[in-house]
């Protein structure tokens, strides 16, 4: 065997061997087998450190492994390469949002004005992406008003929720009012959600309000009946 037919000939190993690897990572993070997935990703990336894809996929691990900082890093690099890319603003955001959850009030408010930055350019960017407008109702309530946290954009993003999607909006709508513990209010939210969606999110809503909220345990088993039938 000549040099140049031994080299071709560990090229072919060499590509087979990186195309076997990516094909069982993909194989793994489709199956939902984050930490199996890791490793192959982690060397995969390292081969290709400038593969969007596997970056994206990276990333994606990290965060279903709940390595927040991790796949900050790698979605702060997506956010660069694709800045008007709404998915992966909300993705970096949403990390962020994680991290000041686990993180002392400092270190929390001071992640606090870029996640809401990000968020909100993700919002502009796809008037119909639900998760983010999710994100936008569920960080105005949780926000203190002297940090930026607000009812009325709560309810603004209950609205656009509502012209994308009739359950996703109401159950917004029955949060807000469950918040500020209105709950009668947040009934009728509900109850709109369960009739158009009749699923375990929608009845668990208006059977947690109705056992915890409004002691109503006579409409809880009714709605449970309902459910079931």
């Amino acid at each position: 065997m000549n040099r140049y037919t031994l080299i071709m000939c560990l090229l072919s190993v060499f590509w087979v061997h990186a195309q076997g690897s990516k094909q069982k990572a993909f194989e793994l993070y489709e199956h939902k087998k984050y930490a199996e997935a890791k490793p192959y990703f982690e060397a995969l990336l390292k081969e290709s450190p400038n593969d969007a894809v596997l970056v994206e996929h990276l990333a994606d691990v990290y965060a279903m492994m709940h390595d927040y900082e991790g796949a900050l890093n790698l979605y702060k690099r997506l956010t660069k390469v694709k800045s008007e890319d709404p998915v992966f603003l909300y993705r970096y955001a949403g990390c962020m949002a994680m991290i000041a959850k686990k993180s002392n009030k400092f270190k929390a408010l001071s992640l606090l004005k870029d996640i809401k930055i990000n968020f909100e350019k993700s919002a502009t960017l796809d008037p119909k992406y639900i998760d983010v407008r999710w994100a936008l109702v569920l960080m105005n309530l949780e926000v203190p008003s002297i940090f930026g946290g607000s009812e009325v954009k709560a309810k603004q993003y209950a609205e656009e929720l509502l012209a994308i999607s009739k359950v996703d909006g109401y159950l917004a709508k029955g949060d807000i009012e469950v918040n500020y513990k209105r709950y009668d209010n947040a009934e009728g939210f509900y109850k709109s959600a369960y009739k158009i969606g009749r699923s375990k999110v929608t009845f668990q809503k208006l059977y947690d309000l109705y056992l915890k909220q409004l002691n109503a345990p006579e409409k809880a088993k009714e709605l449970k009946e309902d459910f079931s039938s």
